[in-house]
């Protein structure tokens, strides 16, 4: 496994959080560092309130957070991320917060009863207009919605060349993590999918002019995607086909038990917590 420290930026619906557990079993809870910051001067701020020696202790720097904490860690740290298609990931994310109450955006989105279209339009969150692009050329909520410019396109892809081992895909996860589990020597990385966004209408629910309507603001996320997926062909290509394919396979008759028995044991703590009045679980 390699020793230098991993960061993972975390795209906001991109099956980040169930990347975020099988991180917690190859690595262990107390390796982990959670940082939320979308705007540099957060992340500088967040990276030097953490505590440094906590942070050389820790393997795993992870969270809502843009590219740009290795300015803050020695040693040669090195990324990765999630990317997904951004007409899919624009309504999973409006659907989560129109099920969340604790969502920040929850009140607007819920009170003044905004459509699809009118929280694309809106501009309450830059999470609507190429979040993906934003996080991973490190500029985040720097520019302003709808202000999003092709440097930023351009910085997003060479960040990618030269810091992120795997940029993987949503649609694609297990091959995804399959590439990573190679990459960084983990045990086969079983999961349980977390934090699905349910109640969402199927991709051809959603109109033809609201698909429009989200690409032309995600415009350099359809790219980016483009570019994301194709470098994951490459590299998958690159790997021993036997070994990926053998790792696969592993994966694949593992899961379903460990999935099923995951499962059985969260709802239980849920149960257990809810009779001893804890809302933990």
């Amino acid at each position: 496994m390699s020793s230098s420290p991993l960061i993972f930026v975390h795209i906001p619906k991109t099956a980040g959080t169930t990347l975020r557990h099988v991180l917690r079993k190859q690595y262990g809870r107390e390796r982990m560092t959670n940082v939320r910051a979308l705007c540099n001067e957060t992340l500088d701020t967040r990276m030097q309130e953490t505590d440094r020696e906590g942070l050389g202790r820790n393997r795993v720097l992870l969270g809502h957070m843009i590219y740009g904490a290795h300015r803050h860690l020695s040693g040669s740290p090195i990324y990765i991320s999630m990317v997904r298609e951004a007409v899919d990931r624009v309504v999973s994310d409006y659907y989560y917060v129109r099920r969340t109450p604790s969502h920040d955006f929850y009140d607007p989105v819920v009170s003044d009863n905004y459509s699809l279209d009118d929280y694309v339009r809106s501009g309450i969150t830059v999470y609507t207009n190429n979040i993906q692009t934003r996080m991973l050329s490190g500029v985040g909520c720097d520019v302003p919605f709808g202000k999003c410019t092709r440097e930023m396109l351009s910085q997003a892809k060479e960040n990618i060349e030269s810091d992120f081992a795997v940029v993987g895909i949503t649609e694609r996860f297990e091959e995804s993590i399959i590439l990573m589990k190679r990459r960084f020597g983990w045990g086969i990385p079983i999961y349980i999918t977390r934090n699905r966004t349910s109640g969402r209408p199927s991709r051809p629910e959603i109109s033809d002019s609201t698909r429009a309507l989200i690409r032309d603001y995600n415009a350099l996320d359809v790219e980016l995607y483009d570019y994301a997926r194709q470098r994951l062909n490459r590299q998958i290509e690159r790997e021993d086909e036997a070994g990926f394919h053998l790792d696969w396979k592993a994966l694949r008759l593992g899961n379903p038990v460990y999935s099923t028995v995951g499962r059985a044991y969260i709802r239980l703590r849920r149960a257990y917590n809810w009779l001893a009045g804890s809302e933990e679980w």
